[in-house]
């Protein structure tokens, strides 16, 4: 084989003539010589470079990665080279295959359709609510407002969802105060009843997260601000005027805890 056309060397090295062609396109292997007619003719040394070119890919090297290491105008490859190369690469593998942990793991949850939007542990926590009087146009919206809180960002869902079901197994008692708010939907702001249970469900949203989830207060813990304007885009005007008013509740239980600690 020591000359020889692009389909030969191809079934040498168990590629195909199209990926010769390719790796000549990206500086991978260098241009042979052609004959009178403008054959390629390979020689040996195009053989032995594109069978290490094949294990690198084997290895886990992308072409890019091979085309840094051993672009087609080297002859060979350096020791320090390649040490630094192995070492991008190893690292790279490893966070794939952390990234494939995390697939299956996701992968492993969905056992329905339903489950895509959230975790069948989250909407059992919904149907709950519905179950205690919650009313179906609120449990609707909340639904799609954890699925894009759950989609942007998992994790922080997740944490304050869980402090949240916690309650709910052990106490309950939040669900007939989100109960009642369902039924202020329709309420207009500054009603006197959205004064009430914005000030009950802040004073139990507190009492819950110093309960079981302190550290999402420690943590300081807030959805992003696109987030939230978000999912408040979605409340009716009176849920936006209850929504405003806990928040106040909030800063002014928080000043109040920091306040009695200090003393």
């Amino acid at each position: 084989m020591s000359n020889f056309q692009i389909g030969e060397l191809a079934a040498f090295a168990g590629v195909t003539a199209r990926t010769i062609r390719h790796y000549h396109d990206i500086g991978l292997l260098p241009e042979p010589e052609r004959s009178p007619t403008g054959v390629r003719r390979y020689r040996a040394g195009d053989a032995v470079r594109l069978t290490r070119i094949r294990r690198l890919v084997d290895s886990g090297f992308t072409l890019s990665e091979i085309v840094q290491l051993y672009p087609a105008e080297a002859e060979e490859i350096s020791e320090a080279d390649f040490t630094r190369a192995k070492t991008l690469v190893t690292h790279r593998l490893r966070n794939e295959r952390l990234a494939i942990a995390q697939h299956e793991a996701n992968l492993a949850s969905l056992t329905r359709p339903a489950d895509i939007d959230l975790p069948e542990t989250i909407a059992g926590l919904l149907e709950t609510w519905k179950r205690c009087g919650m009313r179906d146009t609120v449990c609707e919206i909340t639904r799609t407002t954890w699925s894009i809180a759950y989609a942007i960002a998992p994790q922080e869902c997740m944490d304050l969802l869980t402090v949240l079901i916690r309650e709910d197994d052990e106490q309950g008692q939040y669900r007939y105060l989100i109960a009642e708010a369902s039924h202020l939907w329709d309420a207009p702001p500054g009603d006197a009843r959205l004064d009430d249970i914005a000030e009950k469900l802040a004073t139990a949203q507190m009492d819950i997260l110093r309960r079981y989830g302190v550290h999402l207060i420690d943590d300081g813990f807030r959805f992003s601000p696109g987030l939230e304007h978000a999912a408040e885009s979605l409340y009716s005007p009176g849920w936006r005027y209850l929504a405003e008013k806990i928040e106040r509740h909030h800063h002014r239980l928080t000043d109040e805890n920091k306040k009695g600690q200090q003393s």
